[in-house]
């Protein structure tokens, strides 16, 4: 199965990147890319979709998911989404049961081993968005704000979830 892995090297668990890096050059159909900004994982997922690659693989955290999602799904999902979790939280791989080691997942998504996972389509003020993990109503979102603002997720790790949260509370 032709292979497109968009690889978010700004994500929590990113220093694997070089052995996720080495476990795809050794398959044959697979390519890598890179995210170099907001946006470059919707835009490459979208991409690789256009190009008739048959799964696009999610290497980062949630946030990186939720980007792969957003380029696949417009087009009708002609692609399997894949995930390598690289991320903090690593929330819907967790949930799936996706193996934390990057070599390990790759070997996962090369046997063939898939699940069904529902798709929530959310639209709001003319524009549609996909969901596979979950959707909060907005808080969320705020807690996502006070992460990028802050080292928080680099120096507490998941904890930072919980501290963001509790600061995002404040302003309910």
């Amino acid at each position: 199965m032709r292979t497109f892995v968009v690889l978010n090297p700004a994500a929590g668990g990113a220093s694997e990147a070089e052995a996720l890096g080495e476990a795809v050059s050794t398959r044959r159909g697979w390519a890598l890319e890179r995210t170099a900004a907001a946006g470059d994982a919707q835009r490459l997922a979208g991409r690789a979709v256009a190009e008739g690659y048959e799964r696009v693989v999610a290497a980062g955290g949630d946030g990186t998911i939720n980007e792969v999602v957003q380029g696949i799904v417009p087009d009708g999902a002609r692609a399997r989404l894949g995930i390598v979790p690289l991320g903090t939280a690593n929330d819907l791989a967790r949930t799936l049961d996706i193996p934390a080691d990057p070599v390990a997942a790759v070997e996962l998504l090369e046997s063939g081993h898939e699940r069904l996972i529902d798709l929530i389509r959310v639209e709001t003020g003319g524009r549609a968005r996909w969901c596979v993990n979950m959707a909060s109503g907005g808080f969320g979102g705020e807690v996502d704000r006070t992460l990028e603002d802050t080292d928080l997720k680099r120096f507490w790790g998941p904890l930072a979830y919980v501290i963001a949260a509790v600061d995002a509370a404040r302003d309910l």
